[in-house]
């Protein structure tokens, strides 16, 4: 059974909003062990959905003709975020101080805002399914999907019969290699 992905980006959205407010208690021992133990905590979670969200919903909601391109753009995306963030977190420790746990917490916040309203849910779902999903234009709403009809393989023979598109035994589209030698 595949992962309730959106359930896990929402949750830990919302814990590491409530981690980054935690973080913020200034000049109490307690708080000082708690932001390490919440620190290990984010980690462990953060590899478990977002970490690798970047490979694994792309390839899950893109039609096969897009799909390396859209996962080529989101894993490149991902590692500019990345290296953004370690170039700018020693100076926002430096400047701002412990203020930067509550820009971090609102990150986690529009994070979890745009999981709800923009993410659809995949676990279930075909390929086919998702790609009937944003034709229906479906890509703001996806909170309120409840359910898309579900394809059978029956479903997908009819439409690629009723398309232009060759199946197996379908001559149609041939290619011939012809060698020209001097």
């Amino acid at each position: 059974t595949r992962i309730d992905l959106k359930q896990e980006l929402l949750s830990l959205s919302l814990s590491g909003s409530s981690a980054t407010t935690t973080w913020t208690i200034v000049g109490h021992t307690s708080a000082r062990n708690a932001v390490i133990v919440l620190s290990y905590i984010f980690v462990m979670l953060f590899s478990m959905t977002y970490g690798p969200c970047s490979w694994i919903f792309p390839s899950e909601i893109h039609h096969m003709r897009v799909r390396g391109k859209a996962v080529s753009a989101a894993t490149a995306t991902n590692w500019m975020f990345n290296f953004a963030l370690a170039w700018s977190t020693p100076p926002a420790f430096r400047n701002i101080q412990y203020k930067t746990y509550f820009v971090y917490g609102t990150f986690c916040i529009c994070a979890a805002i745009n999981v709800f309203f923009m993410f659809p849910e995949t676990k279930g779902r075909t390929l086919e399914e998702m790609d009937d999903l944003f034709a229906a234009g479906h890509a703001f709403s996806a909170w309120r999907l409840s359910s898309v009809p579900k394809k059978t393989l029956a479903d997908v023979e009819a439409e690629v019969a009723d398309s232009d598109m060759p199946s197996e035994g379908d001559n149609k589209h041939t290619m011939n290699h012809i060698e020209k030698s001097s």
